[in-house]
């Protein structure tokens, strides 16, 4: 007999089957319109045999379908099953090909789901038994997927999302699964999290996952910590080792400041605007709804939008040019058009160039203090 778990849908609590942790892998969002119109459809049609939930054989465990099964139970119809004789290997085989690209995802939801499919993955060199050999013909399993390498590029590129976005979600599950858990479900995008795991404390991170708009109070948190940063720094310089903007020799510190903070709030703004039409928009049928394709493409391309934002933020001093938007001959920087400040994705690849132009950066500072002591 296959094991169940209890999840909490409305006011009631229902009984369902325990799923493979590759179906666990990809968010379940059941506060959404889709998953109302499932129950619904299965309220008037009943349960449609034609998707079955799929199970696997050995365990029992859900393999496709968690939310079908659920909305079976909520729309009191019988369930349908289907069980397949599958490895654990090729369970999440099918899930990363079939299940992943299939659901409308954001490019965070899709690469913090990739990343936790990459952690199921077999590192390769299992011997596979005569039986299991001998299903291969029908199994769903890709045999070059077994010696795919695990590094960011391959999860980026077999999600269908940037390597960035992978670098950020991977960052957050390292350092707080709640957080990791709030982008798998599309509270918070993996930029801003990854931000608020590398400046708030855990206390900090607790009142985030506890606010209904994670994205709006993760803003508000990292501008406390940001301005108690510059409030309490002695010299310049950023947290955690990071260099730091300075006003004295980086001509577009203030504007930068500036711009992540308007950045913030268009941010905070965006997911409001979000939460507050879907939740007032929520029938389908609804003329406004459908003339701006609120379920569809409208959505999708708002949150993309957030993500963008998100992605851009500035905030660090161009590596190449230590912020100066110059070079050391008094060109444009190339790297950053001259602006001096860039992005934590820019930053994060480029910041092996700090050791080569440390010695300018010292020298900079050494002015600047002298002109400030003068």
């Amino acid at each position: 007999m296959s094991d169940t778990r209890t999840i909490r849908y409305g006011d009631k609590d229902y009984t369902v089957s325990a799923a493979h942790p590759a179906a666990d892998a990809l968010p379940l969002k059941l506060d959404t319109d889709e998953f109302r119109d499932i129950v619904a459809s299965m309220a008037s049609d009943g349960f449609d045999p034609e998707k079955p939930i799929y199970r696997q054989a050995a365990t029992g465990r859900v393999i496709s379908g968690r939310r079908r099964e659920l909305a079976s139970q909520v729309a009191g119809v019988e369930t349908v099953y289907v069980d397949k004789g599958w490895t654990d290997a090729e369970v999440v085989a099918f899930v990363e090909r079939d299940e992943l690209h299939r659901r409308n995802l954001t490019p965070s939801e899709k690469a913090a789901s990739a990343v936790e499919l990459a952690a199921l993955k077999p590192h390769g060199g299992d011997r596979k038994s005569e039986a299991a050999r001998d299903q291969a013909a029908t199994s769903p399993l890709d045999p070059a997927a077994a010696d795919q390498a695990r590094s960011r590029e391959a999860i980026a590129k077999g999600a269908g999302v940037g390597e960035r976005t992978v670098r950020a979600v991977a960052a957050v599950r390292e350092k707080s699964e709640s957080l990791f858990a709030a982008v798998k479900e599309g509270e918070i995008g993996a930029q801003l999290a990854e931000r608020l795991v590398k400046k708030a404390s855990p206390r900090q991170i607790k009142q985030v996952l506890a606010a209904d708009d994670k994205s709006q109070a993760a803003n508000k948190v990292l501008r406390q910590v940001e301005e108690a940063a510059r409030r309490e720094a002695d010299s310049p310089g950023g947290q955690e080792g990071e260099p730091g903007l300075d006003d004295r020799f980086m001509p577009n510190a203030a504007d930068a400041r500036a711009l992540a903070m308007a950045f913030g709030f268009a941010i905070s703004g965006l997911r409001s605007a979000h939460r507050g039409l879907m939740n007032n928009l929520r029938d389908r049928d609804h003329p406004l709804a459908k003339r701006i394709d609120l379920h569809g493409n409208f959505a999708s391309q708002l949150l993309a939008l957030i993500e963008t934002l998100e992605r851009n933020l500035p905030e660090l001093p161009c590596p190449p040019c230590c912020g100066t938007g110059e070079t050391g001959d008094g060109k444009s920087c190339r790297h950053c058009q001259g602006y001096g400040v860039v992005d934590r994705g820019f930053y994060d690849g480029n910041k092996a160039v700090w050791p080569k132009v440390e010695k300018r950066m010292q020298q900079l500072r050494a002015n600047a203090d002298a002109g400030d002591a003068a």
